[in-house]
């Protein structure tokens, strides 16, 4: 017979045996079946069995009965229970006692500590049962309040912290006389006799629910009684840092004392862990887990949250050094503190060092510490040790390190550890970065040795290689890992050496013959070349100190740029590490150019004609090489100032570029034409040598990124003055500047413009039924795009290192669209007035560029929104609002309102014909799909932001974006916005956009999407208080306002950052429409719950504001508070919840208050502790609570 089948057996021979209505024979079996079943079944069915009966879906017979076998389970059996039984049944009566508590204690109950007390003189079960009560106890009230009765809370809350002398003195008690036998079993002859063994197992079994109990109490209490009895509790946590099946729970009590926030009197306590016996118990504790800890994933736990306590230590020792008179110095054992810090920091697990590195960072930081001689003597060391945790080693999946172990325990995939590294090498070089601020010379002498030995040791690594031949290269080797991590700590550290304010430091000569040795240095190593550009770059600081030495590095890095490997000086031969080699000497040409203008302008000629020779020979540099080192001329061509000179130079590199886009000009004059031009309408070839289309690609491809780089690179001077002696300023007003790149780029845009809107158009159904089958998924998204919508990391696979035709006509198509949004996003930034007085230029806007975008799907529509829309109503000039801004936005905004409202009413219900989707799983799709309509919404609302508020600063434009990615919650304060712009006043003061963009914002408050419903709220605050203010909405716009609003915390009420946004919107609307509209009281009458009396008081308090009442805000705000909690949106998990109803018991009645004690009042405070350490004999006893002082009498 199956379970189900018994447990229904027992519940009908329950019933019958108290049926009066059924025959005594039938009442005989029934009784005889279930004693038979107590007595005779397997112990884990009867456990089970009184599980299911005691379910509160059962009669109340059935219940009592299945309660009774579980006594009877406990009476008789329960040495034969297995210790997860036993826990369970123990966290379970701990429970019961716990929802008694809630609904009677103190004011019905209280007796119940001195109930407690006895219970405790009962045995070690029992003491360990009362240990459970006040852990889940307290979790209930306090740390987790899940005890949603307001008052109840309260009134338990209040209750043990009167008595909390009584409770954390039992805790104490409990904690020292069982730690005491556990030493006196550890000193016996005895010890591994079988029943001191049982003995031991038992002691721990209580101190272990201790530890965890006295740990809830320790991150809350007053710290006063953490330190009763001279810190014993902490004495004793500390010392049980040896005990291995103990030391987790002592470390994190620990951990909980240490992590405290507040004023200095609240974290001095925490000083004591810095006494030396402490710091010498936590020693031994690390050095006995570090030799073992490959193998024992115990102990590397224990190591794991050892470092997170010497962090937490480290925390605040930085609060407090520094704050008083007798806090001034750090105290005397900090050189063995430092010792733990470094031994730790020399593990291999990456999860330690991001601990160590937070504590090191507060140490490098702090304006006292880091003055300490200890501190800086350490720095040398500890370079050596944290540099090691930048290499890319330790990857679960590998065995190069041996941190692979550990990885292996901490992380599931790779790609997750990645993630991880990249964080903890962000620590490690904030570290750096400080240190050489710091102790600038130290910093420099360490990194100095560094790059003499890898030089030398690349030096003797190359003649041992065949030259003549192309060697394997591999990333994992450690050379080339130690180089790409000496690459890029040199990047952070040298900027910070130079610029230190502290002595002594480096002086300039010394850097200069740093990059002399990097400059002798060859190589013919793809990857350490690369590294090594890397060195140079960050070198390239001391080349104004010595400008001899410019020459010779030119010609080092432009050696890079035509770097090739034996058989590879064709363009289609060389392998990936050659073309990325020759792609970072190309970008390190541009970046020098943007650093350092003012150095590299004077060799402006010999840069000019180094690239002139090198684009003379058709094999010597790629397209995208070409284009880059153009770059290189334009940036620094803006060194001129001089307006004719620029502009005369711009025509001549551009003309080429001209020349090719009036060619192409007639393929993209409409969707079929641009088809047969690039290929899409007959099959893909392969190779590409012999795809006559992909030549046409990549003439479109070098044209468009030409024309792009001049957009972005060419500008006027930034000195007014500077300006105007150039040239630059030639309007009537003497305050417009010209662009030099102006009158070559603005008669290409409208070609710009066009193609934009082809791109566009392909997406429509009668063009894509013409593309060829082997195109046919041309518009699907590539792996990497996939990825970035998801937030998932990529790892390129050596599949993808060579592209299909596919492939590159997907990456071809989506470059082409991106690289037009930029031109007219950064023309609109870099041209001006020029580019705003283009003729029909809100034609083609909405004409040619915005063309089909009916048809595009939305990670395309976020480009043009992102990147074009924004940067294009952000720079426009005032007087052009009228002429420009409004039209577009009178076409844009309603076509993106009605969009996103069908977007968001059908979801990805339904199924996608889309050619960017239909190729995808049903789950993918609908992943991408939820995805990219969140992005696009938030980027939307974020260009609403844009047009309607003034700039703000960085943190502020971004307060809110994706920090409810995850729906977290937190209560931030809503900061008001910026006021409103002149643009903004202007779309406002529109009457066709204004309803327009009021709709968007108050539909977007209900949108499924938390960030975007936050954005939202916090924009509709300022306009309504505007259309407020202006008159300019009526009495159903203001009902729409509020039911929107209302319908957005049903929606978005259970995430407390939402919750908190539109409140304060709530409060705000409000506030501003009910003195002209006073219907709108009307709508808290129809939430569930609430009564005319109530609406009508928070109406009077709104209407008749008296300063009697308190703070008006928070007045007003906590009555509507009370009013819309029935509709505020519960979590999921929460909904099917059943209401638990825990009444409010009477008041209870007010004791005197108890005097607050000083810490050394506390620390003097005897409770009996000290004497359990004496060498009288301890009582056998089991502790039971300490008498209270007070009504509640124990």
């Amino acid at each position: 017979m199956s379970g189900a089948n018994v447990y229904e057996s027992l519940k009908k021979a329950v019933e019958v045996t108290l049926n009066p209505y059924v025959e005594p024979e039938e009442r005989r079996k029934a009784i005889q079946f279930c004693e038979e079943f107590r007595e005779t079944s397997l112990l884990p069915v009867r456990m089970d069995a009184g599980v299911t009966l005691a379910h509160r879906d059962n009669t109340h017979v059935v219940r009592k009965f299945g309660l009774q076998l579980l006594e009877h389970v406990i009476k008789y059996q329960w040495n034969q229970l297995s210790t997860e039984q036993k826990l369970f049944i123990k966290d379970s009566l701990s429970r019961l006692l716990v929802e008694m508590a809630k609904r009677e204690w103190p004011q019905q109950w209280p007796t119940m500590l001195s109930e407690l007390s006895s219970i405790c003189s009962l045995g070690a079960r029992q003491m360990e049962l009362v240990l459970r009560f006040f852990l889940r106890l307290v979790e209930d009230v306090a740390l987790f309040q899940t005890l949603e009765a307001a008052q109840r809370r309260r009134d338990i809350f209040q209750a043990l912290t009167a008595e909390m002398e009584t409770i954390f003195g039992f805790f104490l008690r409990t904690i020292s006389e069982q730690f005491i036998k556990l030493k006196e079993i550890g000193c016996s002859k005895a010890a591994e006799a079988p029943e001191q063994v049982y003995e031991r197992n038992v002691i721990i079994r209580i101190l272990d629910v201790a530890l965890e109990t006295a740990g809830a109490y320790v991150e809350w209490i007053p710290v006063g009684y953490i330190v009763m009895e001279q810190g014993c509790f902490i004495n004793i946590c500390c010392q049980l840092l040896l005990e291995p099946s103990l030391r987790l729970k002592a470390t994190d009590c620990l951990f909980q004392l240490v992590s405290r926030k507040g004023k200095v009197e609240v974290r001095r306590p925490s000083l004591i862990l810095f006494e030396e016996g402490h710091l010498q118990y936590i020693m031994s504790s690390i050095q006995c887990n570090s030799s073992n800890s490959q193998m024992d994933p115990d102990s590397y736990q224990y190591l794991k949250s050892v470092s997170q306590l010497i962090s937490g230590m480290t925390t605040q020792l930085c609060m407090l050094i520094g704050k008083e008179k007798d806090l001034a110095d750090p105290p005397s054992t900090f050189p063995l503190f430092l010792e733990i810090a470094l031994i730790l920091t020399e593990h291999a697990s990456h999860v330690i060092s991001s601990h160590m590195a937070s504590a090191w960072q507060q140490l490098f930081s702090h304006p006292q510490l880091s003055a300490s001689q200890y501190l800086l003597a350490c720095i040398p060391k500890w370079i050596e040790l944290a540099v090691r945790h930048t290499w890319k080693t330790g990857f679960r999946s590998r065995n190069n390190s041996p941190s692979c172990e550990f990885s292996r325990l901490d992380f599931d995939t790779d790609e997750a550890f990645f993630a991880f590294l990249t964080k903890v090498r962000i620590e490690i070089h904030a570290c750096i970065r400080t240190v050489g601020n710091l102790a600038p010379l130290l910093t420099f002498q360490f990194l100095r040795t560094w790059i003499t030995a890898l030089l030398n040791k690349s030096s003797d690594s190359l003649q041992e290689e065949d030259i003549t031949r192309e060697y394997p290269m591999n990333s994992e080797m450690p050379l080339h890992l130690e180089w790409e991590s000496l690459s890029a700590i040199l990047d952070h550290a040298i900027p910070k050496i130079m610029a230190s304010p502290n002595s002594p430091k480096p002086l300039p000569e010394d850097g200069i013959q740093l990059l002399r040795m990097c400059l002798a240095f060859t190589t013919r190593d793809p990857l350490i070349l690369s590294s090594w550009l890397s060195c140079i770059s960050a070198l390239f600081l001391f080349v104004p100190y010595e400008v001899s030495l410019l020459p010779e590095t030119l010609t080092k890095i432009f050696g890079a740029v035509v770097f090739t490997l034996p058989n590879q000086a064709a363009k289609g031969s060389r392998s990936k590490s050659v073309r990325n080699v020759r792609r970072h000497a190309c970008s390190l040409l541009v970046k020098l150019s943007v650093k350092y203008p003012e150095t590299l302008f004077p060799v402006f000629e010999s840069i000019f004609n180094m690239v002139k020779e090198l684009s003379k020979e058709e094999s010597k540099l790629s397209q995208m090489e070409k284009l880059t080192l153009a770059e290189v001329l334009l940036i620094l061509s803006n060194k001129w100032c001089h307006y004719d000179k620029q502009t005369q130079f711009i025509g001549a590199l551009l003309e080429p570029t001209r020349e090719q886009w009036m060619a192409v000009t007639p393929h993209l004059s409409s969707c079929l034409s641009f088809m047969s031009f690039v290929g899409l309408d007959h099959e893909p070839v392969e190779p590409s040598d012999s795809d006559l289309s992909g030549k046409n690609r990549a003439l479109l491809t070098d044209c468009i990124q030409m024309i792009f780089s001049v957009v972005k690179r060419c500008t006027w001077p930034e000195n007014i003055d500077a300006a105007r002696l150039g040239g630059f300023v030639r309007s009537e007003d003497q305050t417009t500047l010209c662009n030099p790149a102006a009158p070559h780029i603005l008669p290409l845009l409208p070609g710009i413009f066009h193609f934009m809107g082809v791109i566009h158009l392909l997406w429509h159904p009668e063009a894509f039924q013409k593309f060829s089958s082997g195109y046919k998924k041309s518009f699907c998204l590539l792996d990497v795009e996939k990825h970035l919508i998801l937030g998932t990391p990529h790892v390129e696979t050596a599949g993808e290192l060579t592209r299909s035709p596919l492939e590159r006509m997907q990456q071809f198509l989506s470059s082409m669209h991106e690289s037009c949004c930029h031109i007219l996003g950064n023309a609109a930034a870099t041209l001006g007035k020029e580019f705003f007085a283009i003729p029909n230029l809100v034609g083609m806007v909405i004409n040619e560029s915005l063309a089909g975008i009916d048809c595009i799907e939305d990670h395309w529509l976020r480009r043009i929104v992102r990147v074009f829309l924004r940067s294009f109503f952000t720079h426009c000039p005032p007087s052009d609002y009228l002429r420009v801004v409004v039209p577009i936005l009178s076409q844009l905004l309603p076509y993106m309102l009605t969009r996103l409202s069908q977007k968001w009413e059908n979801g990805s219900t339904a199924e996608s014909t889309s050619p960017a989707f239909s190729y995808e799983t049903p789950d993918t799709r609908e992943m991408l799909e939820d995805q990219l309509l969140r992005q696009r919404t938030r980027e939307y609302i974020d260009l609403l932001r844009a047009i309607l508020f003034e700039a703000e600063s960085g943190s502020q434009v971004t307060e809110t974006n994706d920090a409810m990615e995850d729906g977290s919650d937190g209560s931030p304060s809503p900061r008001p916005l910026a006021s409103l712009s002149e643009s903004g006043l202007v779309v406002l003061n529109d009457s066709n956009l204004r309803p327009v963009i009021f709709l968007t914002l108050l539909r977007a408050l209900t949108w499924g999407d938390a960030p975007s419903s936050s954005k939202a709220s916090m924009l509709t605050t300022p306009v309504m208080k505007h259309l407020a203010a202006t008159g300019a909405i009526t009495e159903s716009e203001a009902k729409s306002a509020l039911q929107a609003i209302l319908g957005a915390l049903e929606v978005h009420g259970q995430h407390d950052n939402n919750q908190a946004f539109l409140m304060n919107l709530l409060l705000n609307v409000y506030d501003a429409l009910r003195p002209s509209y006073p219907a709108l009281a009307q709508f808290f009458l129809q939430i569930p719950g609430n009564n005319l009396e109530e609406v009508q008081k928070m109406d009077d308090r709104f209407l008749n504001w008296n300063p009697k009442y308190g703070k008006p805000e928070k007045v007003k705000k906590d009555m509507l508070k009370r009013l819309v909690t029935p509709i505020i949106g519960k979590n999921v998990g929460e909904l099917g919840k059943r209401p638990v109803l825990v009444k409010d018991l009477p008041m209870m009645r007010p004791t005197g208050r108890k005097p607050q004690l000083s810490l050394d009042e506390m620390e003097r405070r005897n409770l009996g502790l000290c004497g359990l350490f004496q060498g009288h004999e301890s009582s056998s006893s089991s502790p039971s609570l300490p008498q209270a002082q007070g009504p509640m009498q124990i």
